[in-house]
């Protein structure tokens, strides 16, 4: 074999080698990467963000009030908070215990909130396995009326006492408004999925403040395993917007603080065996 026909012939190995790998193979079917697409799904995760941000915010506000007011000055319970979570206006001060409020409020918070979630499946629920099915089965499609809806719904449940946490609820309405933002704009099928997804993240960063978190949180709670790669850098840009949204409204704060020190008794351990036992 000539010198000239061996290079061509490794040219034609290499070539062979380099387009059956996958990621060069699944980029050359996928063709050049399309700007324009790219800028337009980053502006429109920036201004999603910005809008959960003051969304996230106006429930966190209303919740904590709500529960302030309810379970804190009406039943006199106080639950317990991060410190970062402390609201001006929400601080302790003496008020009368009524333990036996306790057995109704919380069936009065469900209550309303079975009303405010009645004929709409959607609201149902804690919101996060709602928001996994519109981006697998509908879409990315959620209905924009159920916003007010879920977050009344959850305001209602958490000011009373209900069992249940912000971050259901926070994902459900960031991704609601993700779906709504893709309507307003006629964005295709694909966009609006990974609008809902950054809407979802950008939710979570206004309630719980970590942005870098709650976007890998919103990519990889749609899969078992893997995660939706697509829609990491417009959730980590729609986060950082609506963390910097709520710190610029209630300020930057550390969330968690330091726990006080607790003397140790080994007189106490037979006293926690014995409640191990009674919850197991």
């Amino acid at each position: 074999m000539q010198p000239s026909e061996r290079v061509r012939a490794v040219r034609r190995w290499a070539g062979a080698r380099l387009r059956s790998a996958p990621l060069l193979a699944l980029a050359l079917d996928k063709g050049p990467v399309d700007l324009r697409l790219v800028g337009r799904t980053l502006l429109r995760a920036a201004l999603l963000g910005a809008l959960a941000g003051v969304v996230g915010a106006a429930f966190f506000w209303l919740s904590e009030h709500a529960a302030h007011w309810v379970l804190e000055r009406g039943v006199g319970y106080r639950p317990l908070r991060a410190a970062g979570e402390e609201l001006e206006g929400t601080h302790a001060y003496e008020t009368v215990y009524r333990p036996w409020l306790l057995a109704i409020v919380p069936a009065l918070g469900a209550l309303l909130s079975g009303v405010l979630t009645a004929g709409v499946p959607a609201v149902r629920g804690g919101g996060t396995d709602a928001m996994i099915e519109a981006f697998h089965h509908h879409g990315g499609q959620l209905p924009a009326r159920s916003i007010w809806r879920k977050a009344l719904a959850s305001i209602a449940t958490l000011a009373t006492g209900g069992a249940g946490g912000r971050e259901g609820p926070t994902m459900f309405i960031g991704g609601a408004l993700g779906s709504w933002v893709a309507d307003l704009m006629h964005t295709s099928e694909r966009e609006r999925r990974l609008l809902l997804v950054a809407g979802a993240a950008a939710g979570i960063s206004a309630v719980f403040r970590t942005p870098l978190g709650a976007a890998l949180l919103a990519v990889e709670v749609l899969y078992r395993d893997g995660f939706e790669s697509d829609a990491l850098v417009p959730s980590i840009l729609a986060s950082v917007v609506s963390y910097s949204v709520v710190i610029s409204i209630f300020g930057e704060s550390t969330l968690f603080g330091h726990l006080p020190r607790f003397p140790f008794h080994p007189a106490h351990l037979p006293l926690y065996a014995l409640l191990a036992l009674a919850v197991s």
